[in-house]
């Protein structure tokens, strides 16, 4: 093959980071945790690369997409529905539902009950990912001696809390919880929570709601 040929074949080498662009991926984020997304690579040739010095910018352009698309999906889990005066012989839990759309990673987070100076949390086993629209019920000891009150934490595996709920008591030792209505309704303020019978591991219902 002549040097011409040789230009010719380089010049349209192309470089490629994905070609699946239906295909969901696992990417670690700036939590340090997998977090499952959908995302588009294109082909771009190397020739475009050497001519125009855009690699580096794509490149960050790609990872700045990575991080913000991943922060999100981990700011979708909340609390969603908590049980802190469970029925005798009965455990504590507390409820995560996810209202993206897309699995998160939250194996090695922990779930924290803060009941004046008694603390008990519940850590989250690796590999553990809550799906779109899914939930996961965090079980504490039946061990435990509190006021069946408390301020309820979500934290990730970096420390960071991701969500808090107001300070709730529930001490009637029956199924009644304090949940969200809808799913996932986080403004923020006390009204996101209301006093319902329980349901966990599924939809909050305003049946019961007190």
């Amino acid at each position: 093959m002549g040097s011409k040929d040789k230009s010719k074949y380089q010049s349209s080498t192309r470089t490629c980071c994905y070609q699946k662009s239906s295909a969901h991926h696992l990417v670690a984020g700036a939590d340090g945790h997998a977090h499952r997304m959908n995302l588009r690579f294109c082909c771009i040739s190397r020739s475009t690369y050497n001519k125009h010095g855009r690699a580096d910018a794509l490149m960050r352009a790609v990872i700045l997409l990575v991080l913000i698309l991943s922060c999100c999906s981990a700011a979708d889990v909340v609390l969603n529905e908590v049980e802190l005066g469970p029925p005798e012989g009965s455990s504590d839990w507390v409820e995560l539902y996810n209202s993206g759309n897309e699995s998160v990673m939250i194996g090695g987070w922990c779930v924290r009950i803060i009941d004046e100076s008694w603390i008990g949390e519940i850590h989250i086993p690796d590999g553990v990912l809550i799906e779109p629209h899914g939930f996961y019920v965090a079980m504490g000891s039946k061990e435990w001696m509190h006021n069946n009150s408390g301020v309820v934490q979500l934290i990730d595996g970096a420390g960071n809390i991701v969500d808090e709920s107001p300070l709730r008591t529930d001490t009637l030792a029956n199924d009644m919880t304090w949940g969200r209505y809808p799913d996932g309704r986080d403004r923020d303020t006390a009204g996101d929570w209301g006093y319902m019978m329980g349901t966990m591991g599924a939809p909050n219902t305003v049946s019961g709601r007190a």
